[in-house]
């Protein structure tokens, strides 16, 4: 009798720290949901990512607040909470193509965002290519005076070293430009990819370890039933 005691205030004890941690969990889902930007990916994203992370939380919860034996008082509040579990898993499912289409768009994004930057980075180069090629023989030759009383020629002989030195050095910072953007471009999808793949694999996981749960645990109630049924029966 000692034994039942002890187990019944040890499950209590258990599911009341199972609904402490769903109330607090709720108070992170008001955090992050308000306000909400269902129009910004960036936001889609780091929710799905910020979802997936907190999935321990609510699973950890859950298996505290099903612990052991319950009354059929307590099976009253516990099918609802076994029931929203399920709806939990579906809705963690259906965080993978929010995710990969959040991830999709801010490459698209992102892509052009680097691509514009660079292209106007590449226009100002450009104009200053083209600035050199109309300066005139006799400006090269000031030019030349002038870097050659600063000791700047670096071992250019004459003007037309000198010309052949600032087209190339024009040149090496337009392929500069580009290069970076590349990089750029290379690192932001890596990084997407790399979280897109660990937050839908997260969800995915999470999403069926839901459903198992509330499953298992509407067939426990439903067995649970039958004996009190034949018992009222008698």
């Amino acid at each position: 009798m000692l034994l039942k005691g002890t187990e019944w205030w040890s499950g209590s004890i258990l599911r009341l720290i199972g609904y402490g941690l769903l109330i607090l969990l709720v108070f992170d889902l008001v955090t992050l949901f308000a306000p909400s930007h269902f129009e910004d990916v960036t936001w889609s994203l780091q929710t799905v990512g910020a979802l997936v992370e907190k999935a321990g939380v609510p699973l950890l919860a859950l298996a505290l607040i099903f612990y052991g034996e319950t009354t059929a008082q307590e099976r009253k509040l516990l099918k609802p909470i076994a029931w929203l579990t399920m709806v939990a898993g579906v809705l963690y499912l259906t965080l993978i193509p929010w995710g990969l289409t959040a991830a999709g768009r801010i490459n698209v994004l992102n892509n052009y965002s680097i691509s514009n930057e660079a292209n106007q980075r590449i226009a100002q180069i450009q104009q200053r290519r083209d600035q050199y090629a109309k300066i005139s023989p006799d400006d090269m030759d000031r030019i030349f005076i002038n870097m050659k009383q600063k000791k700047q020629l670096q071992g250019l002989k004459n003007t037309q070293e000198l010309r052949i030195r600032l087209f190339s050095d024009i040149a090496k910072v337009e392929s500069g430009v580009r290069k970076n953007a590349l990089e750029r471009q290379h690192n932001i999808r890596l990084e997407l990819v790399k979280n897109a793949t660990k937050w839908s694999l997260g969800a995915l996981v999470s999403g069926i370890f839901f459903l198992m749960v509330g499953w298992v645990m509407i067939r426990r109630f439903k067995l649970q039933a039958v004996p009190e049924e034949d018992f009222a029966e008698n």
